[in-house]
């Protein structure tokens, strides 16, 4: 019954990693580019590289949670 919880908790903290990370990027798409359509496409490195800090933030964020929950229920310190 414990080694199901753990793999239920990996895998909710993989899910809201990817959720995470396509939200940021949908959030980023309808703010910063809703004047002008596919401003990505063009490679504007710009706003590459904001995609990029808001998604390693995001990752960093959501790693740790779920590093810290999967500590928790498998008794190691994260």
């Amino acid at each position: 019954m414990q080694s199901r919880k753990v793999r239920y908790e990996i895998i909710l903290g993989l899910t809201l990693l990817m959720v995470s990370s396509l939200a940021i990027l949908w959030v980023y798409k309808i703010v910063f580019e809703a004047p002008e359509v596919g401003a990505l496409d063009r490679g504007d490195m710009k706003q590459w590289s904001m995609v990029l800090i808001l998604l390693s933030i995001t990752t960093l964020f959501m790693g740790s949670v779920s590093g810290y929950l999967i500590g928790k229920y498998l008794h190691v310190k994260p």
